[in-house]
């Protein structure tokens, strides 16, 4: 069984150096990288045409987490998260969030269990063009674990910056074995956006989808 969770990242890339500052609009003013979650409950490939995050009085709205749950084995994620601003040539890199997986099937014999992570490309269109910047750019690396509960052995898919995938497929985030009862691990995240030199200024949109099973 499998639970899902889809996260709409929006970012905005400037033509000039960026400004560090929220609710900067498109320009030559810098913009932010914003996570905002959806509840899905299907395990196909997420739609590269879902539509970006609101703003709500010149900033990006956040909220609570959400969470995705089947048969016991669930993950939350936080529902909006800025993340920056960069150029066109430049490169992001900040923590999405706290992701947490909870397995409550209390399995009296040694159980496993994986959550895995991927991306759409992140585009968007300006006058009738679209510009791209392709899955390639986009790195992901869990970190350590933030927080464990319960019997197991808890092993990140990516422990250091050094180990960042770049997100072409579908990639273990954190993987759990020999649990025993229920169990909770928690990790945070950081997303690398890379803005290739032929990107266009703009707000880019993608989605980027933990699963679990």
């Amino acid at each position: 069984m499998t639970a899902v969770l889809l996260t709409v990242v929006a970012a905005v890339v400037t033509a000039a150096p960026a400004v560090a500052e929220e609710g900067g609009e498109g320009g030559t003013m810098g913009g932010v990288l914003v996570a905002t979650q959806e509840e899905s409950t299907r395990s196909g490939p997420p739609s590269p045409a879902r539509p970006a995050p609101r703003r709500e009085s010149g900033r990006w709205r956040e909220g609570s987490a959400k969470r995705a749950a089947n048969a016991g084995l669930a993950i939350t994620v936080p529902t909006s998260r800025a993340l920056g601003s960069t150029t066109i040539g430049g490169q992001l890199s900040a923590q999405l969030g706290t992701v947490t997986v909870a397995d409550t099937r209390g399995s009296a014999v040694q159980v496993s269990y994986t959550a895995t992570v991927s991306t759409t490309n992140f585009t968007t269109t300006v006058g009738g063009n679209t510009s791209t910047i392709s899955r390639p750019n986009i790195s992901y690396w869990s970190g350590p674990a933030t927080t464990v509960s319960g019997t197991g052995v808890f092993t990140p898919g990516q422990l250091t910056a050094a180990n960042a995938i770049a997100l072409t497929g579908t990639h273990t985030a954190f993987s759990v074995t020999l649990a025993v009862g229920n169990t909770t691990v928690a990790w945070n995240p950081t997303v690398i956006v890379r803005v290739p030199s032929s990107a266009v200024a703009g707000s880019y949109s993608g989605t980027i989808t933990h699963s679990v099973a």
